[in-house]
């Protein structure tokens, strides 16, 4: 019901951007449908670049906070760093903490893919673009994670998985099994690496 009345507000203000966000939130929060939230901020997104809507400053970094969230629950880190480096490039204060966050959840993507030196770049910049009241304590959270190094041999594993995925992408067949075997080599209870290898025995 509560997604029946946003598409209805979101029709009737298209220039909106606030039922979009609470749209795709919803899918995400409630109905736990992750190919649904990204859908809707993909779509945001294209809005913003379109300048379609309200505030669209604000609407893109948010909806790159979004579906950056949502790629990283596919195990696309690669997509997500794409977007997230844009809000960086663009230095995005709004939503509130934007740049804050960004930085964060690129540090914690680049260490998913065992890049630790730039993760570590990336949480250091985090806790400098952190407000004063710091909302979402990304400044603690920076801070715990320069503290851990995440496994490395498990980084690698996942960094094949998806290098393994977009040769197969891209029908680059050998290039792909060779890249999810090492992948499957490092980390055999992988369920998405070994869906993916199915996929390039298919």
């Amino acid at each position: 019901r509560a997604l029946d009345l946003l598409r209805g507000l979101q029709k009737h203000y298209p220039g909106n951007p606030s039922f979009p966000a609470l749209i795709a939130d919803i899918q995400d929060t409630y109905l736990h449908d992750v190919t649904a939230s990204l859908d809707s901020w993909r779509a945001l997104l294209e809005l913003a670049r379109e300048q379609r809507v309200n505030l669209p400053a604000l609407a893109e970094a948010q909806a790159r906070l979004g579906a950056a969230r949502q790629l990283e629950v596919l195990q696309q880190t690669d997509h997500a760093i794409e977007l997230l480096e844009g809000i960086v490039s663009r230095r995005s204060q709004a939503p509130y903490s934007a740049l804050a966050q960004a930085y964060l959840r690129l540090g914690e993507a680049q260490d998913r893919l065992g890049s630790r030196a730039a993760a570590v770049t990336a949480y250091r910049n985090a806790a400098q673009a952190a407000p004063a009241d710091d909302p979402y304590e990304v400044r603690d959270r920076a801070a715990e994670l320069l503290r851990r190094a995440p496994n490395a041999r498990t980084a690698e594993a996942y960094r094949l998985s998806l290098e393994g995925w977009r040769r197969l992408e891209d029908d680059d067949l050998p290039a792909a099994a060779a890249a999810l075997e090492k992948s499957l080599g490092l980390n055999l209870q992988d369920p998405v690496a070994n869906y993916r290898f199915g996929r390039v025995l298919e």
